[in-house]
């Protein structure tokens, strides 16, 4: 009865206060379920749906994970659909394959999905009115999406639109021909650490 208040609201629990009560020969099972308590405290279990499932290399979200999911995200664009949907019917092998294809690599991108007639309360937040609804999101901001239906025209917005690329550079000719291909070029001088800071 003691330690119920202190695993349900998660307050602080002092050891000391506990041996003040009686000590542990008076009552061995009470101190092993502060023990138990406090291991809980520090180590609470994941909140329920906290990772989103992949279905054919889509993340799937919900209203349980979809803030935490895509506030974390540099880039992804979520599709807001409904199961009946024609259109979304269609769009899903491209979306999947899209989703499969930015997913590989270094520097994946992932793309989401979201049922709009299960998770309605979404679907109202973001303005959904018809489906399918496809948005960008930048670390959790909304940007409207009017690019391309097809894994290739999505492949191509995703590199175009979606987080800078970079590359290292280890020759001045390099850097003169980096210039020469891209109207905008942004570089940075990076020094590698000294010995002495690791």
């Amino acid at each position: 009865p003691i330690l119920a208040p202190v695993c349900l609201r998660r307050q602080q629990v002092s050891v000391c206060d506990h041996f003040a009560m009686g000590g542990p020969q008076k009552n061995v099972a009470t101190t092993a379920t502060l023990l138990i308590g406090l291991l809980l405290l520090a180590n609470p279990a994941p909140a329920r749906g906290e990772e989103p499932e992949l279905e054919d290399g889509v993340v799937v979200l919900t209203e349980a994970n979809f803030d935490a999911w895509v506030n974390k995200q540099v880039f992804t664009l979520v599709e807001f659909y409904a199961p009946w949907c024609g259109h979304c019917k269609s769009l899903a092998p491209e979306w999947s394959e899209a989703a499969l294809a930015l997913g590989k690599g270094e520097k994946p991108i992932h793309l989401a999905k979201v049922d709009a007639t299960v998770h309605e309360n979404l679907a109202q937040r973001f303005g959904v009115q018809g489906y399918p609804t496809i948005y960008a999101f930048r670390f959790g901001e909304k940007e409207e999406y009017d690019g391309p239906r097809e894994a290739a025209g999505i492949i191509e917005y995703v590199e175009k639109e979606g987080p800078p690329t970079y590359e290292q550079l280890t020759s001045v000719a390099e850097l003169d021909a980096l210039v020469k291909e891209n109207a905008v070029t942004v570089v940075g001088v990076v020094r590698p650490p000294l010995a002495s800071s690791k």
